[in-house]
């Protein structure tokens, strides 16, 4: 589950940039609240937090001042201090919502052209993307452009140990009936690419009021239309919502009262129990190493389905696991030991 957004500027109602917008990411990224900027970007940040908290409560990936590399947004390239300013402002948000939540998982995303001149750092960042909109309608990238530039986030993710997504797309050119297959086109090009089809999702961006809105067929639309949204749906790797519904993706009943799930941290170690290596190969073999006897190690894929479990007779502290070839991807791992229960991030490669 993806929780996007635009966040409102202090100083006017919309998040457009505008001048009185110069200085706002410099003074919150410095922690400076002179103008009572901080203050009113903490107010804003603790709305979010109350809805993941108190409405949501399952864990979710949380776009956070994305296409920071365009001109359009208060924290874009208008803003003063550049790619510095805007790392400090970032960083400065997810300090915050980590210190408050343990359901965020956070993703970055430039527009296109692909860069990571602003990234945050991998302590700050779990998920990178890219948007991108009208590839191939002559007003946006090519087809091939696309690839070039996914398979550039599924290399930076898989170097990274971050997960790569097509952060965000749409068609603002042609409407359902001009071109019927173009999500069908979109999505065969990527399947059929080298790297690029490591994408875990695409975001479609369409509930805007620019453009042919929404790009998809309806009950107006031509029979082509209406044929090519079929299609789409029933491509091989393509799920819609009842399929998601009927695997029960958002059953998270498996969840404990006492299990804590730390996100976004850069290398799984505690006091107590240590994890490693993270990232990992899914050849590999998992070292633990407690403090106290281990009772139970199991691991969580992103679902919350149980994936491996391994028993203990409490005469073990260390231990090695091997990863059974588990798919790419983000795991939990819980330890639980006689007096302790942790539960730790894992990326396997």
């Amino acid at each position: 589950v993806t929780f996007d957004f635009h966040m409102n500027s202090r100083y006017h109602n919309g998040y457009d940039y505008q001048p009185s917008d110069r200085y706002l990411v410099y003074n919150i990224g410095n922690n400076n609240d002179a103008y009572g900027e901080v203050t009113w970007f903490k107010q804003q940040l603790d709305q979010v937090i109350s809805i993941i908290n108190n409405e949501l409560q399952i864990p979710i990936v949380l776009r956070l001042f994305h296409e920071m590399n365009g001109n359009w947004f208060w924290w874009g390239t208008q803003a003063y201090g550049g790619a510095t300013a805007y790392i400090n402002f970032y960083r400065f948000a997810v300090n915050y919502i980590k210190d408050r939540t343990n359901y965020v998982l956070f993703a970055w995303s430039p527009n296109y052209p692909w860069t990571t001149a602003y990234y945050p750092g991998n302590s700050y960042v779990d998920v990178v993307g890219i948007d991108m909109y009208d590839i191939g309608t002559g007003s946006g990238p090519s087809m091939s452009t696309m690839i070039d530039q996914l398979t550039a986030v599924s290399d930076f993710a898989w170097n990274n140990g971050k997960v790569p997504i097509f952060a965000e797309t749409g068609n603002r050119v042609n409407s359902p009936d001009s071109w019927p297959w173009w999500w069908y086109n979109i999505f065969d090009q990527i399947q059929n690419s080298n790297r690029a089809w490591k994408i875990a999702w695409m975001l479609t961006w369409i509930n805007a009021n620019w453009g042919n809105v929404p790009y998809v067929a309806h009950s107006g639309s031509s029979a082509d239309a209406k044929r090519g949204l079929q299609d789409f749906q029933n491509m091989a790797n393509t799920l819609f919502q009842p399929e998601a519904a009927n695997r029960n993706m958002y059953d998270y009943s498996w969840r404990s009262t006492s299990m804590k799930i730390e996100l976004a941290v850069d290398n799984a170690v505690s006091q107590n129990i240590e994890l490693y290596p993270n990232p990992i190969s899914a050849f590999d073999y998992l070292n633990i190493k407690s403090a106290e006897s281990l009772k139970k190690v199991e691991i969580f894929d992103i679902q919350g389905r149980s994936v491996l479990l391994k028993n203990y007779n409490g005469l073990v502290s260390d231990d090695r696991i091997q990863m059974n070839r588990l798919q790419s991807g983000i795991y939990w791992v819980r330890i639980s030991t006689e007096n302790l229960q942790e539960v730790k991030r894992l990326v396997v490669q």
